[in-house]
């Protein structure tokens, strides 16, 4: 689960990015629609999701799961 929570939050975080830089450009060049149009936006999110998955590969591989025996009662905790 941690590194599809880690996903989720990079996704969130650029993505809030994306929005401010799209708002940012609409109240600085209100006239130059060329650079906000449906189909950049979705290109840009779908990147934004596929940068934040390559980003987050190394997550997988971080954590292992350890199984202890106890010595005195032969019990896995």
């Amino acid at each position: 689960m941690w590194p599809v929570t880690s996903i989720c939050q990079t996704v969130t975080i650029w993505t809030v990015l994306l929005v401010t830089v799209d708002r940012y450009m609409a109240v600085c060049r209100p006239f130059d629609t060329r650079m906000r149009t449906v189909d950049r936006a979705t290109k840009l999110f779908v990147g934004v999701v596929v940068a934040a998955i390559l980003y987050n590969i190394p997550r997988f591989f971080e954590r292992k799961v350890v199984v202890e025996r106890n010595v005195c009662t032969g019990m896995v905790s």
